[in-house]
């Protein structure tokens, strides 16, 4: 994976915050299709208490 240069740090390696933000998309993707009504909210991976 190539990241842009606004994703780096000084040193030249992905901010850790972008690469969370990979894994949280990705992880978030596939949890859409398990999801249920008052169980995940879409877009993100915390539980839904109602």
């Amino acid at each position: 994976m190539t990241a842009a240069p606004e994703f780096c740090s000084s040193v030249g390696t992905m901010n850790g915050g972008a690469i969370m933000l990979v894994y949280d998309m990705c992880a978030t993707m596939r949890a859409v299709p398990l999801s249920r009504k008052a169980l995940w909210h879409f877009g993100a991976l915390a539980a839904c208490r109602t």
